[in-house]
């Protein structure tokens, strides 16, 4: 199974393949996001809504091709881990807490803000503080974090764009707006390579 709502590479296809979709349904007042697998995502696939999970608020999340899928959330400071089953049914299998780094929120403004590095480390690129959080994706233990400070820009509000991987580098960008009543867009861009 595979699957990103980052772009990423979402399964190898063909026979006996399954891919994890998702995405988020809205009304005036609230989110929902929901995640689910299938086995045909052509224009004749369908999904069975009773197999979807669903998440109170919106989500982000990436997918490994093995069939795992970590999931952030608003309103929420933990990335959950879910796994695919033999049956095809999603299943949280681990959950990770970024509260003592300050984390409220892990929806990232909707970037691809869980990025995997390898088996045992990923990144969570905390926009709220402007830090990038290091993660055992296997364990689901939280390691060291390390400032984005740089990208502070006295008296405006920043805002990080999607994460570019090259190699063994990861890219971010930022936008600013200006900090009073007015609110107008800066003529700036920074960028961090991590």
């Amino acid at each position: 199974a595979g699957g990103s709502n980052d772009g990423g590479s979402a399964g190898a296809g063909g026979a006996g393949s399954s891919w994890i979709v998702g995405g988020w349904l809205s009304t005036e007042d609230a989110y929902t996001g929901y995640l689910t697998v299938v086995d045909d995502i052509s224009s004749s696939g369908s999904i069975e809504l009773g197999r979807a999970v669903e998440f109170e608020g919106d989500i982000v999340w990436k997918a490994t091709e093995d069939g795992v899928v970590f999931v952030g959330q608003e309103g929420k400071s933990t990335i959950e881990r879910w796994v695919v089953t033999a049956d095809g049914d999603l299943e949280k299998d681990g959950e990770v807490s970024f509260q003592n780094f300050g984390v409220t929120d892990t929806l990232g403004g909707g970037r691809n803000v869980i990025q995997l590095v390898d088996a045992d480390t990923a990144y969570y690129f905390d926009k709220e503080n402007l830090q990038v959080i290091t993660f055992d994706p296997e364990s689901m233990t939280t390691g060291e974090a390390f400032s984005l400070g740089g990208l502070e820009e006295e008296g405006a509000r920043v805002g990080l764009n999607f994460i570019h991987r090259d190699g063994d580098r990861f890219i971010v960008t930022a936008r600013y707006w200006s900090d009073d009543e007015n609110e107008y867009s800066l003529p700036l861009t920074r960028a961090a390579f991590v």
